[in-house]
């Protein structure tokens, strides 16, 4: 075979080397919507509505639940069928950071298999300001799975143009989700200092 023909077919390969490596180390498109557009819009901007439809004595609910695979599928209707990406997996529980006033939907995701997809999502809010009807200090945050098997935390907020924002944070120390929680505990206040004033809305 001539040379050139051999140098042609090399650079062929490598380029569909390079798009596939480039195609496998983004996101799905279909979980980025949900855990970076739809949830943390919703979060942010109705967090009344969400907070409540997550609400249970228990810390969990099956309507909870229910109401996070509507919203997958809701972030996911615009696209092809092909990209849709099952819900397996995706349910929450609540859990307390420092006190009780201050607690965290984690929302479990199912497993990523590429970097930027997340490992678990967390609605942190203060429950007392919730509970009395005052703002609850919502801050939306994820736990990504990285290039090279690390972890980083990320947040989601509202930008002075009113345009959602993504911040990323420090390394987290594990995928699981103590390590998770652990990583929350040192970026949210405690909200205790407000427990003599329940209608005061969260510093966090």
């Amino acid at each position: 075979m001539p040379t050139i023909a051999k140098i042609v077919i090399a650079v062929a390969v490598v380029v569909i080397l390079l798009r596939w490596f480039l195609l496998r180390s983004r996101p799905r498109l279909h979980r980025y919507l949900f855990e970076q557009g739809l949830l943390p819009n919703l979060a942010l901007s109705k967090s009344d509505a969400v907070l409540g439809a997550l609400l249970s004595p228990t810390g969990h609910s099956p309507a909870g639940d229910s109401f996070l695979v509507n919203v997958w599928l809701e972030a996911g209707k615009d696209l092809p069928s092909s990209k849709h990406l099952p819900a397996a997996g995706l349910t929450y529980a609540m859990e307390v950071l420092h006190s009780p006033r201050t607690a965290v939907y984690v929302i479990h995701l199912p497993v990523p298999e590429r970097p930027l997809e997340s490992y678990f999502a967390a609605i942190v809010f203060d429950s007392v300001a919730f509970a009395v009807q005052e703002p609850a200090g919502v801050r939306y945050f994820t736990l990504e799975r990285s290039v090279g098997g690390l972890a980083m935390i990320g947040e989601s907020r509202f930008a002075a143009s009113e345009e959602l924002e993504h911040i990323d944070h420090d390394e987290c120390s594990g995928t699981d989700k103590e390590a998770f929680l652990a990583s929350l505990r040192t970026l949210v206040a405690d909200n205790t200092k407000l427990d003599e004033s329940p209608g005061e809305p969260a510093s966090a």
